[in-house]
């Protein structure tokens, strides 16, 4: 597969396991809900660990990119480079 093919794959499969964990339209509210709640759950989950990862300074230390909170990107001078 190519990477855009994929990243597709992936959009795609995330899709259909996130229907299976719902429920389709003719489901029970109280099983679609608790589901949603759950995948809210995961949700939370990754953005905690993703943030215990962006701060955990052993990360930093071992040459970890500063991303957009980290400060800028660019040269220093804060030139555009080849353009």
């Amino acid at each position: 597969l190519t990477a855009e093919q994929a990243g597709r794959w992936a959009a795609i499969t995330a899709s259909y396991v996130r229907t299976q964990a719902l429920g389709g339209p003719d489901g029970d509210p109280m099983t679609r809900a608790v589901a949603a709640l759950g995948l809210l759950a995961d949700r939370i989950a990754a953005v905690e660990t993703a943030i215990r990862r962006a701060a955990d300074p052993r990360h930093l230390l071992a040459g970890g990119t500063p991303g957009p909170v980290g400060g800028p990107q660019g040269p220093v001078d804060g030139s555009q480079g080849p353009v």
